[in-house]
């Protein structure tokens, strides 16, 4: 059982802690003791694999885009561009339009990436209610984003004349309501595709917002083990498979 036995991996920072533990523990998740003083997320459990090390560079690449300015201002940035780009985009023509979109995309890919990597490498978060707060106003600026981009192809819209057309129809297909007031033109393939592209981004972010609304109801629930705790649970694994293995323990 030596030979597979594992050692606790910190993807994040590259420790090893060792003793090996038992392989009954493989994959399990636990609170890195480098994790505390650290701007990134620490994605640290039981045996080293690829899916942590694409966790790490994910959480990674998004923070540090993110740690040059508070939080808050931040995402006061963000909805300050992403206003500004469905305004452009409603009074700009032909090619000049491009610029709000390509805007608008990257804040709408911007809020979608970074709501996830929160899911998906942080254990918890550090202040749940924060998390909530600025998740749906991640959402709030995914619709105004993809206003922009309604708004920049209105002539292939039914009844889509300006930016607070755009805003409603973009809220309301996040929602999936379809009111059916405004709608993709038939003849319009690319049209259709943004629409469903945008109904498909915007629930995976929902469930994401909701995942994390859910983090902060229960916050009180247990959090991650720490090192010291799986190995002693792995001491507890060794010994009851020690006495097992005793002549006449099986049955």
């Amino acid at each position: 059982m030596s030979a597979t036995r594992l050692i606790p991996y910190c993807a994040t920072c590259g420790h090893e802690f060792p003793p090996a533990l038992n392989p009954t523990l493989q994959g399990r998740r636990f609170e890195c003791p480098c994790g505390h003083d650290s701007k990134y997320p620490h994605v640290a459990s039981v045996g080293k694999s690829s899916w942590q090390e694409a966790q790490v560079k994910l959480g990674k690449w998004l923070l540090l885009a993110r740690t040059r300015l508070p939080v808050w201002g931040r995402m006061l940035a963000e909805t300050i561009m992403a206003t500004a780009a469905l305004i452009l985009a409603s009074n700009l023509s032909g090619w000049w339009r491009w610029g709000p979109v390509i805007l608008a995309v990257v804040l709408v890919f911007d809020q979608i990436l970074y709501n996830a990597a929160v899911i998906f490498t942080v254990p918890r978060p550090k202040n749940a209610l924060r998390t909530v707060v600025l998740g749906f106003w991640g959402v709030c600026i995914y619709c105004i984003g993809f206003a922009t981009l309604d708004i920049a192809y209105r002539e292939h819209f039914h009844h889509l004349a300006h930016a607070g057309d755009a805003l409603y129809y973009s809220v309301v297909t996040f929602a999936t309501v379809g009111y059916g007031d405004i709608a993709p033109c038939l003849e319009s393939k690319g049209a259709q595709a943004l629409v469903a592209i945008q109904i498909l981004l915007g629930v995976f972010l929902l469930v994401v917002v909701v995942a994390n609304f859910a983090a902060w109801a229960v916050a009180g629930s247990p959090r991650l083990p720490t090192l010291q705790e799986l190995q002693d649970e792995s001491a507890r694994l060794d010994h009851d498979h020690v006495q097992n293995s005793k002549p006449g323990c099986a049955k």
